[in-house]
């Protein structure tokens, strides 16, 4: 069963009555690979952010990535508009900032321009960076195979 089977209903899953998980196998990443999990409360709600990226062998440029949100009570999606920024895009911190941004336009309710609102869209920024910059250093750290 693939990972993404056990999460497909907020209750938790896919799994049924009295079954329970006995092994999990995961591949060995690929080289020039990182990801990262920053997950936050804040303001009483709890988001969290994945990235997962996939470097070329410069370990400047990235050819591959998959950002995650998750914000409480089980509003999971990915920020697709985010990572087809990233793709082929060298890493500094405008473009940290602009993918964060992205993320944090993608978890934007609609509508509430609240203050509250506005908060959660900073957190999500904060959090989509430091998830982001955790992956690149993780990809960075294991250029080969």
């Amino acid at each position: 069963m693939a990972v993404e089977a056990l999460c497909v209903k907020v209750e938790g899953a896919g799994l049924q009555a009295g079954e329970f998980i006995v092994d999990v196998r995961l591949p060995a990443r690929s080289p020039r690979s990182g990801g990262a999990y920053v997950r936050s409360g804040l303001q009483g709600a709890t988001i969290g952010v994945g990235a997962f990226l996939l470097m070329q062998d410069d370990l400047d440029t990235c050819c591959g990535a998959r950002l995650t949100v998750w914000l409480a009570p089980g509003d999971v999606f990915r920020a697709l508009d985010a990572e087809r920024f990233l793709r082929g895009k060298r890493f500094d911190d405008d473009v940290v900032r602009r993918t964060a941004e992205l993320i944090a336009e993608a978890g934007r309710p609609r509508p509430d321009p609240s203050d509250r609102a506005e908060g959660r869209l900073s957190g999500l920024r904060e959090i989509a960076c430091q998830a982001i910059q955790r992956a690149l250093d993780r990809a960075r750290s294991h250029p080969g195979a």
